[in-house]
């Protein structure tokens, strides 16, 4: 299943203390988008005019880790605004299942990832989107994770 992400500008208020938070914790996590340059396509399972499809990988690099929570913010204004759709962070649960990571466990070097990752706009407008991941290690460390992926002003060709 991929991950819903709309423009959600109603959600700034919380925008401040969440990346206050994710600028204290310490990278564990790499993330990477491919591709991290998407171009759209009309329609699409975004069911909006049109749809940005991209893979989101996850995985740890120093020892196991639970994802507790992440979420994506976009570039707004000049500012990072956040931007799920739901109005609050995905869970563990969503990661477990989006992710096919069995308790949302990160197992150090194993590359976890939604292959259906994907981004809806009814105005076909270039952007970015930085998603963040926040886990916990077996000794109750929190880590990070985050990556930028570009939504170009451009519908890709069949």
């Amino acid at each position: 299943m991929g991950i819903l992400s709309f423009l959600r500008f109603d959600a700034a208020a919380g925008t401040t203390d969440k990346l206050d938070e994710l600028a204290k914790l310490p990278f564990g996590l790499k993330v990477v988008h491919t591709p991290d340059k998407v171009r759209a396509k009309r329609d699409g399972r975004s069911g909006r005019a049109f749809t940005w499809s991209y893979k989101t990988s996850v995985t740890a690099t120093n020892g196991s880790v639970v994802v507790k929570e992440f979420g994506s913010f976009v570039w707004h204004n000049d500012k990072w605004v956040f931007a799920n759709f739901t109005g609050k962070p995905f869970t563990s649960a969503d990661f477990a299942d989006w992710y096919s990571c069995p308790g949302a466990k990160l197992v150090e070097g194993r590359e976890f990832s939604d292959g259906s990752n994907w981004s809806g706009g009814d105005v076909l407008r270039g952007g970015k989107m930085k998603w963040y991941f926040i886990g916990v290690t077996t000794e109750g460390r929190q880590l990070k994770g985050e990556a930028i992926v570009e939504t170009l002003p451009e519908v890709s060709t069949p």
